[in-house]
């Protein structure tokens, strides 16, 4: 289940955008990772605490008593936060580290690792405070814009008033909106928390080129994307699948319509909503609204129970009959249905004389007080199959 919590995206390039003449910071390596997300600011001088990191922080280091092996010490180091997902490392230029090895360079480099170095004259107290106020800023900024977003889900009769504010943070309002509802499950097997697996899905959004926000509902998370084609969806979609894949994860998609008016957003949401609700229930990992089919006008549907009564006015007697005489007529009235009436492939999918089928079949018609022969008869009867499959 994920964890509600706020989630910024503020990045390395964005955090350090006006400290490199401010604190004489200088980027040596890794440049490459300049738009990794910063979670939050780090010290730490002990490689061996690499498993304090949660992923996502910055670091700091002195190098503090480390006064021989310096280089061995420093490659180390880097490669223990690096592994546990860091968004670089600052290292403070003085008396316990003079200069960056040209090992730690390379590593820095083949990996996109930012490496950055302050002389030591520079304060780290002040960094560090300068740094963590302007996350702070942007988890306000984040937070205002998830009130946004949910503000115009669920009143968009003011959806208008906001068009000005989310200009100004780049959306494009006259654009295509789209949402993406996911459902996580961390099992015994994780090898995170599920407010870190949070964040890195958000992450992953950040790093995309396109504008998007994201809102929580109860136990699941809503990515609202702008402008967002249809390539870019899949590729996100794969990222997030193979991110669950990666810490055993079970990880649950659905992919609503694009909207072409912020207003419309509200009914967008309520689609995904559902449709997450039943990859939830049929335990499949992805759906896409825009490829149901018939099933759009079932998921249209609000009360359920016209749906089942539906099914049971269609369907019902035949339901009954199989399960008080141990018959399966309902799986022989669907292959016939799938077969479009055709009895002798249903006798050869089921290694019957065609006679038996239709024995059985005449058998299913008095069940039902049916006649199939007719298109609207054999529509209704295939309509109650799709509702009962997605209702289950």
């Amino acid at each position: 289940m994920l964890e509600r919590g706020l989630i910024m995206a503020l990045t390395l390039r964005q955090l350090c955008e006006q400290s490199w003449y401010q604190y004489e910071m200088n980027i040596v390596a890794g440049s490459k990772g300049a738009d990794n997300v910063v979670q939050w600011i780090y010290a730490l001088e002990d490689a061996h605490a690499g498993d304090f990191i949660r992923g996502g922080e910055l670091i700091f280091t002195t190098g503090i008593g480390k006064n021989e092996g310096v280089a061995d010490w420093l490659l180390s180091f880097v490669k223990t936060i690096y592994s546990h997902e860091a968004s670089g490392l600052v290292v403070n230029i003085g008396p316990y580290i003079q200069t960056i090895p040209p090992e730690v360079v390379t590593y820095c480099d083949e990996h996109s690792f930012p490496l950055l170095e302050i002389p030591w004259k520079v304060h780290l107290v002040d960094v560090t405070r300068d740094f963590c106020n302007k996350i702070f800023e942007s988890e306000k900024e984040a937070q205002t814009l998830s009130s946004i977003f949910e503000t115009i889900i669920f009143h968009p009769g003011e959806a208008a008033e906001y068009l000005p504010e989310l200009s100004r943070r780049g959306f494009h309002g006259e654009g295509d909106f789209c949402l993406i509802g996911i459902h996580a499950l961390l099992d015994h097997t994780s090898i995170i928390p599920d407010q870190i697996f949070t964040e890195r899905l958000v992450r992953l959004v950040s790093h995309m080129e396109k504008k998007a926000a994201h809102i929580f509902r109860g136990e699941y998370l809503f990515l609202i994307l702008n402008d967002f084609m249809a390539d870019d969806m899949d590729d996100l979609v794969n990222q997030v699948q193979t991110l669950g894949a990666n810490v055993n994860c079970s990880v649950q998609i659905a992919v609503g319509p694009a909207h072409k008016k912020l207003s419309q957003l509200s009914v967008g949401f309520r689609k995904v909503e559902a449709l997450l609700r039943v990859t939830h229930a049929k335990n499949q990992p992805l759906m896409y609204y825009d490829r149901l089919g018939v099933q759009k006008i079932i998921l249209s549907v609000d009360d359920t129970q016209v749906l089942e009564e539906f099914v049971h006015d269609t369907l019902g007697s035949l339901i009954r009959y199989d399960r008080e005489n141990g018959t399966d007529y309902m799986n022989l009235l669907k292959r016939y249905l799938d077969q479009n009436g055709s009895v002798q492939k249903v006798a050869e999918e089921l290694y019957v004389h065609r006679n038996t089928v239709n024995y059985q079949l005449n058998k299913v018609k008095k069940i039902l007080c049916m006649d199939m022969d007719t298109m609207e008869k054999r529509f209704q009867i295939m309509l109650a199959f799709q509702i009962r499959e997605f209702l289950e």
